[in-house]
């Protein structure tokens, strides 16, 4: 629309606007009660506000429309009524006096483009149809071709993920300035499109149009995302020959890309010709380092950094919890909080996990306790972290609890919990659980029958295992994968089915891997079934022949059996191939201390005083009559 002469005109039609835009604030309050008319509504008053002429009356007609088919009667149509009489009066002035109208053109050009429509857009859910919808406006007025609105059509169009849209607007701009490439190629590179955002590049370079910062580091980043490290290299040598001054942030998107591709060594030459490196240089190298499981170049570079920020020392702290060093993990969360750095729902959900290792429950209490003290306000993943801590340290009850109290459950919870309960042979809760979530709408996934399956095992719940594998694939349309063919074999064997299990595994669709036939092996030990334990051994020994545990638990089979001859053979076997037995270790918490210990284990400052008890504690037994049966440890860790 053309800015017409008329003072006494625009005077009027501005005080109409400004009259409706009263109006329709009103109706905002009132309608917003509702919350499902609240997209819709949002974008009226934006549009009335920015004077562009579409009556109320015809949008809350689409809205009532909406409503009685898709949501139900809107639950004030008094109010609806009042807002369609009185919009009516008000948009049939508005349109008599709108020959005078002010420049809708000046509006959309306010300052940096704040008050654009399209940009206003992105405040609601039903962002797509409004941007169409504004699109449409701003053709009709005769401003649909200005780059500063097909610019913003474009921003957009990429936030929704509709790149295609982007780029018919991004074609149908005649006179494309540099923001309008970045946008595009930004756009690109945000959904992972790199040969599209590259072939941008190309067009845009053949053009004459030279790139600055924003565009290579679009460029960089996704590179990054899609790990393209020869499309990142090329860019690479085309700002060394082209010279292109080049900031921090570029150079940072280039460590990163070199980083996340895998390159370490180009990512420490970049870094270290870094001069006046930030915080994300230093948390980018020793991230990559901590990824690659470089574990102490990425704790020099840590205790090297000038100033850390809340993300360096979450990567240091996830670092640790990754490698299984849980206890250096809580140490450095306590330098931390002693440096008064603030963690976030990042720092503790890595704590947590390093407590869930090695089940200390005091650790993770504290960080519950902490998490209410300070107001903080927890996340799902957080919730569901809480639940895992609770169940691996032996406190179900708390995991329950946790998991009751959470304001909002997503799927992964449900599987935590069921987890949970699983581990904890609570068979029919898990079911409990599992009946809960699907009535609750949550469809259960593999990992969700993992837990049941396993759940059903640990009770000896064989029915209703069964039932729950077939349902898998006939309800629920999942794929049997290879844990739930453990979970059914273990729980076959732990209920005496040792001949059903075993034409389980003939019927698998892949190969058995060796924790199924781990699971059938202990089965062949509790039963005694020896004939079939040799027979696992064979398969054993071709598909994983340096597994220590297992190879051992055959052993033991032989030896409670009294075939001497087989336990010399196995130990033959393993002391020909270098095999030695796994140490495993273990954990106890004493006085708010986590002790590790492995067996014949003197490296504690007390074990003289631990033996000398537990000397007292083994004659005591032996007096009152209690043989110990040794059998089973005829492996013995200094044999092997």
């Amino acid at each position: 629309m053309d800015e017409l002469p008329g003072a006494l005109g625009t005077s009027a039609s501005l005080a109409l606007r400004l009259g409706q835009t009263v109006f329709s604030s009103a109706s905002l309050l009132f309608m917003c009660l509702d919350v499902e008319f609240y997209s819709y509504t949002a974008f009226c008053y934006l549009v009335t506000v920015m004077g562009l002429v579409i009556p109320w009356s015809m949008i809350l007609v689409v809205v009532d429309v909406y409503c009685v088919f898709v949501r139900g009667l809107p639950r004030q149509p008094r109010i609806i009524l009042v807002i369609i009489a009185g919009d009516l009066i008000l948009s049939g002035l508005l349109l008599a006096a709108a020959s005078s109208t002010a420049s809708v053109t000046d509006l959309l050009h306010d300052a940096g483009g704040i008050y654009c429509p399209a940009k206003l857009c992105l405040l609601s859910q039903t962002v797509v149809l409004e941007a169409v919808a504004v699109q449409t406006q701003a053709i009709k007025l005769g401003i649909g071709s200005q780059v500063c609105v097909q610019n913003a059509l474009i921003t957009v169009y990429v936030s929704c993920g509709l790149v295609g849209y982007a780029r018919q607007v991004f074609d149908d701009i005649l006179e494309r300035t540099l923001v309008t490439w970045n946008l595009m190629i930004g756009g690109y590179s945000k959904t992972g499109f790199c040969k599209e955002a590259f072939l941008l590049f190309q067009e845009m370079r053949e053009l004459g149009v030279a790139p600055d910062e924003f565009t290579l580091v679009s460029l960089l980043s996704v590179c990054s995302l899609v790990c393209d490290l020869e499309l990142g290299r090329c860019l690479h040598l085309y700002i060394e020959i082209s010279g292109i001054e080049i900031d921090l942030i570029v150079r940072n998107a280039l460590l990163d890309m070199y980083a996340k591709c895998g390159h370490l060594d180009s990512a420490k030459t970049v870094f270290d010709l870094i001069l006046d490196k930030n915080v994300v240089s230093w948390t980018s190298m020793f991230t990559a380092y901590a990824k690659h499981g470089l574990t102490e170049c990425a704790q020099q570079i840590f205790y090297n950094m000038p100033e850390k920020n809340v993300v360096s020392w979450n990567s240091m702290i996830s670092s640790y919890v990754k490698e299984g060093r849980c206890g250096e993990a809580l140490e450095l969360f306590h330098k931390m909080c002693a440096l008064r750095v603030v963690p976030d729902e990042a720092t503790l959900v890595s704590i947590l996990s390093a407590c869930s290792q090695i089940g200390d429950l005091i650790m993770g209490r504290k960080i519950h306790n902490y998490m209410y003290s300070y107001n903080f306000i927890p996340g799902v993943t957080l919730f569901n972290s809480l639940i895992d801590m609770y169940a691996k340290c032996g406190s179900p009850g708390s995991a329950m609890e946790v998991f009751y109290k959470m304001p909002e459950r997503n799927l992964v919870s449900w599987n935590v919990v069921i987890g949970a309960m699983a581990l904890h042979g609570c068979g029919l809760k898990a079911i409990e659980l599992f009946e809960e979530m699907q009535a609750c709408g949550v469809w259960p996934d593999e990992i969700t029958f993992t837990g049941l399956l396993s759940a059903c095992s640990h009770s000896g719940l064989v029915d209703l295992g069964k039932y729950y594998f077939n349902q898998m694939s006939t309800i629920y349309r999942l794929s049997h994968e290879i844990e739930h063919y453990a979970c059914m074999v273990d729980l076959l064997g732990r209920g005496g089915l040792l001949g059903e299990a075993i034409r389980l595994i003939g019927r698998m669709p892949v190969k058995p891997d060796v924790v199924v036939f781990g699971a059938l092996l202990g089965a062949c030990r509790t039963y005694g079934n020896v004939d079939v334990g040799k027979q696992i051994l064979k398969h054993l020994l071709v598909i994983e022949p340096q597994s220590s545990g297992l190879l051992v638990l055959v052993s033991n089979i032989f030896c409670e059996a009294g075939r001497w001859e087989d336990v010399k053979k196995i130990r033959k076997l393993m002391n020909d191939h270098g095999i030695r037995k796994c140490r495993a270790i273990s954990f106890i918490e004493i006085d708010n201390r986590v002790h590790e210990f492995l067996a014949d284990d003197k490296r504690h400052e007390m074990s003289i005083s631990i033996y000398s008890v537990l000397d007292q504690l083994t004659d005591h037994l032996k007096s009152s009559g209690y043989s110990c049966n040794l059998s089973s440890a005829y492996l013995d860790v200094e044999e092997i």
